[in-house]
């Protein structure tokens, strides 16, 4: 595959992020672009078919690599298993007629984990301390994206995608795969991910909005889990 550059003839969504973008690329796991920001330098777009309805999600996602394969220690695997506990997705808490509130909570698997291991520790502390940033939630609250998802890899692909999409209990294959790397992992890497339902008439409203809050996001976690170690961090995309 080659990177290429914004024509007339490329994709609607690819025109209407020109002042986002230097150029994208097509993949079996969706279309890259290639940001101009220097952080968050790619994002993975994806479309996510809705279970019994025809309506299609446009998800966006991209990855922070902190610790990477090969750089491991026994200090870094401690972060990790601190880390995982930390992991969130959004929720969106209804307060009145026609007024829904953003809330970053832990994902219910999280629980099923700490069934399976007595040393598991859930955690608030990445969500406190996102929670009170008033740029983050302000995005959030003005795009709404319908799904938002940090987590750490954590397993092999070919075992998340047997599980099949929008289910929250996991299975006991794709269980034992976390409980498996989160005893010995070989990275640490955060994925970062928001989906939402994009008419066509707000497409570049909301692929630019949910591209601010990929990389507000990065920039947050990034400076919480710095100070934990001694590491680069780059940021790129990933298929989750």
């Amino acid at each position: 595959m080659k990177r290429k550059k914004i024509l007339f003839n490329a994709p609607r969504y690819v025109q209407a992020l020109t002042d986002y973008i230097e150029g994208w690329e097509l993949t079996p796991g969706g279309t890259v672009l290639y940001l101009k920001n220097a952080k968050l330098s790619e994002v993975l777009v994806q479309y996510k078919r809705l279970s019994m309805c025809l309506d299609v999600k446009t998800q966006l996602s991209c990855s922070l690599n902190l610790v990477p394969d090969g750089e491991m220690s026994k200090e870094k695997m401690h972060i990790f298993r601190q880390l995982k506990g930390m992991e969130f997705e959004l929720n969106w808490v209804h307060k009145r007629i026609f007024f829904r509130e953003p809330r970053l909570v832990s994902p219910a698997y999280l629980s099923q984990l700490k069934d399976r291991m007595a040393s598991f520790k859930i955690s608030d502390s990445l969500i406190r301390f996102l929670s009170e940033d008033e740029k983050l939630m302000g995005l959030i609250q003005s795009i709404k994206p319908d799904d938002l998802g940090v987590k750490l890899v954590c397993f092999a692909e070919e075992v998340e995608s047997a599980q099949g999409p929008d289910k929250t209990d996991l299975s006991e294959t794709l269980l034992d795969s976390i409980i498996e790397f989160y005893k010995k992992p070989s990275e640490i890497t955060w994925v970062i991910s928001a989906a939402k339902l994009v008419s066509l008439a707000q497409q570049g409203k909301h692929l630019k909005g949910m591209i601010d809050i990929l990389e507000v996001l990065s920039d947050r976690i990034d400076r919480f889990t710095t100070p934990m170690y001694s590491s680069e961090s780059k940021g790129r995309c990933i298929n989750p």
